[in-house]
């Protein structure tokens, strides 16, 4: 990307979709949210070069497409089976907690948790009470991404370059040392049970985007380094026009 207000536009672009991701892993759909996802125009997003992401937005159509009186409860289902470790393969859960693939000892509340807890820490984000999945829940770790993406755009906003270079830079050391170490692994082995194509499209969404993510947050970095620079030249032509 060449300019400070395109990386702004991918920003949100990152933000949004990881807050949509952030709720497909949460907790089962509702008929409403079915409708709304059902009546949305997917063809752009069929064709993104990243073949996972198209792929997987063409399974969320084509799934949607065909839904029925039973859709609901067969994605339920599904959610179940995958996402709330209803199911087991060779021993292993598949279950979206960082903890399950990174943690020696298998404890949902061990190491690994708590280091999640405490890059949440360091920026001030804390889980809202009464929520009883652990913190490195990839929702939660997921929004926390959204969460750095709007500040980095508020700092840009305000003009505060270090700032927003800085949260990038938090931004990418959680994806490389926390969600990228893990989510492949979720993601293979959740294949074994999925059984509908809507979640199954999800889950290459996932991935695809998150395959990307350490390149994108470079690029975006790149981009708002070099904004003094391209403001200096311009102003330098501008002076010389005159």
């Amino acid at each position: 990307m060449a300019t400070a207000s395109e990386a702004s536009a991918t920003l949100a672009h990152r933000r949004d979709l990881y807050r949509v991701l952030a709720s497909m892993y949460f907790n089962v759909l509702t008929e409403a949210q079915i409708e709304d996802l059902a009546g949305r125009d997917y063809a752009p997003l069929t064709a993104d070069e990243n073949e996972l992401i198209a792929s997987g937005f063409n399974d969320i159509r084509r799934y949607l497409r065909k839904r029925h009186t039973g859709t609901h409860q067969e994605l339920a289902m599904d959610f179940t089976s995958c996402f709330l470790g209803a199911r087991t393969y060779e021993g292993l859960t598949a279950a979206p907690y960082e903890s399950l693939y990174l943690d020696a000892s298998g404890l949902l509340m061990g190491r690994v948790r708590h280091d999640v807890f405490e890059a949440y820490k360091r920026e001030r984000v804390a889980l809202q009470k009464g929520i009883d999945y652990a913190d490195d829940h990839v929702s939660f770790e997921f929004e926390f991404m959204a969460i750095l993406c709007e500040r980095t755009l508020a700092a840009l906003e305000r003009g505060d370059g270090t700032e927003a270079r800085r949260v990038l830079a938090v931004q990418r050391s959680f994806v490389t040392e926390h969600i990228n170490r893990w989510f492949t692994r979720f993601h293979h082995l959740t294949t074994r049970f999925i059984e509908t194509r809507f979640y199954r499209g999800v889950l290459n969404i996932t991935q695809g985007f998150l395959d990307e993510e350490p390149g994108l947050i470079d690029e975006i970095a790149d981009a708002i380094a070099r904004a003094p620079e391209r403001d200096a030249a311009a102003a330098a032509e501008s002076q010389g026009a005159a």
